[in-house]
């Protein structure tokens, strides 16, 4: 199933595209969205850095983390929040659903511009 599903919710990839440990970067609907598989769990962000204009994917995940190379930016995975003093703005967590082999994200209303200039992944 691909595309919008009921709720709002829109199918962001596969699951097997989002390697446990390390943060992957997908274009929905024109959002940037970066994803990360940790302890089990799958989060989902806008994907950019506040502090810095750079896609998260070039990061690491760490101790519940997600941390930005360029900036030294941290950022907590369940909610977003920043856990570093190098900038205030957390990022735009998103909510995920997990469907068998399936990863939807529910994205919030309004234009889909895209984030700063990336990769696309497939």
């Amino acid at each position: 199933m691909s595309g919008p599903v009921p709720g709002g919710w829109v199918r962001a990839c596969g699951l097997a595209r989002i390697e446990s440990g390390r943060p992957a970067h997908v274009d929905v609907a024109g959002y940037p969205v970066c994803l990360a598989h940790a302890a089990g769990t799958v989060y989902a962000f806008r994907d950019e850095c506040t502090r810095e204009s750079v896609l998260l994917p070039a990061g690491e995940l760490a101790d519940g983390a997600i941390e930005c190379r360029p900036s030294g930016f941290r950022l907590e995975l369940a909610t977003g929040w920043v856990l570093s003093p190098l900038a205030t703005s957390p990022a735009a967590a998103l909510a995920v659903r997990v469907d068998g082999i399936d990863v939807y994200i529910h994205l919030p209303p309004g234009p889909r511009a895209a984030g700063p200039p990336n990769e696309k992944a497939s």
